[in-house]
């Protein structure tokens, strides 16, 4: 669904060549038994992966380890990260990877004293910002995965709301078909948008295609930022050229443009207006727990709030394009 909240845009208004239903294509999916039972095998490692000692003396880039660990910061314990008989898979991120590093190569019951860097202490309990830390740290045993056995007493031990196998089965193939219907939700949502596109009528000067497309931009450049890279840097690690994505870039603008304009043609068609609790619903949506904050920062200013009324207007025709449309599923 093509929308924009941040600035209020001047959008000509054109026309749809019909307004009758879009047809929507799904695939038909099946659940078989096989995803069913790779579901189980996965939650079940998630709450009850049991281990056993592996035969192995040296820790190496995929281990598990059991290992005691005592971790000060000045001279100060950090009770959290201290204890004995500690599991660590190191095939998981839970420790700074300086901290990793340093217990690679080490020999079942080696102990090692070294300085290891995290890139914060929020959940450390501490107020200092060095990021220095002290640890010793001694290796009890290097563990293998084992994999439990599903039966009715390990369920009611280890997996939350279900008692028995059966339970524990119907569990996953709810969780696989609520994906699915997710899923289904999504891709009607964005077929409904393309598919209403393609009847439109009309001519958009370049100066809303350059709009856009300079305010994709610039998301993409924030993103490209959060990461601590500048864009060309960000699509250099991907494989791409500023050309390449220049060519995207405006593909994209002219869908994005054409989708908006579409959907704003079916609104005015069907007389779909947003009321003030569309609005209030979509920033709740957008800013959890912030929805009625954000309400009062966007009535502030009445470019952002008629932004934030265009997309809820096309949010709600892509929905009632979505309630109207034929859709069709193919095996």
């Amino acid at each position: 669904m093509a929308s924009d909240h941040k600035s209020a845009m001047k959008f000509p208004e054109i026309e749809l060549s019909s307004y009758e239903p879009v047809q929507i294509t799904l695939k038909k999916i099946e659940i078989s038994d096989k995803d069913i039972e790779d579901r189980m095998r996965q939650n079940a490692n998630s709450f009850g992966m049991t281990y056993a000692d592996s035969p192995e003396t040296e820790v190496s880039e995929t281990s598990i380890v059991d290992f005691d660990l005592q971790v000060d910061l000045n001279g100060k314990d950090i009770p959290n990260l201290t204890g004995k008989n500690r599991m660590l898979d190191l095939n998981v991120p839970m420790m700074p990877q300086s901290f990793n590093d340093e217990i690679i190569g080490m020999k079942v019951g080696e102990t090692k004293e070294f300085i290891f860097n995290t890139p914060g202490n929020a959940d450390l309990e501490s107020e200092n910002t060095t990021t220095d830390f002290h640890a010793v740290v001694t290796i009890n045993k290097i563990k293998d995965r084992v994999e439990p056995e599903i039966t009715d007493e390990w369920v009611k031990q280890y997996i939350p709301f279900v008692n028995t196998v059966e339970e524990f089965r119907q569990q996953a193939r709810d969780e696989i078909q609520s994906e699915i219907n997710e899923f289904a939700k999504n891709e009607k949502i964005s077929q409904a948008a393309n598919k209403l596109s393609e009847r439109f009528e009309g001519k958009v000067g370049d100066e809303l295609y350059k709009q856009v497309m300079d305010d994709l931009k610039n998301t993409y450049e924030q993103q490209a930022q959060s990461m601590g890279q500048t864009l060309e840097e960000a699509l250099k690690e991907q494989g791409s050229s500023m050309q390449q994505f220049t060519m995207t870039l405006m593909m994209q603008a002219r869908q994005t443009v054409r989708q908006g304009l579409s959907l704003d043609a079916w609104a005015r068609h069907y007389n779909i207006t947003p009321k003030d609790n569309d609005i209030n619903m979509m920033l709740e949506t957008m800013y959890p727990g912030q929805g009625q904050q954000m309400r009062e920062q966007f009535n502030e200013n009445p470019e952002q709030l008629e932004g934030l009324e265009i997309a809820a207007r096309r949010y709600l025709a892509n929905m009632d394009v979505v309630a109207k449309a034929q859709v069709v599923y193919e095996d």
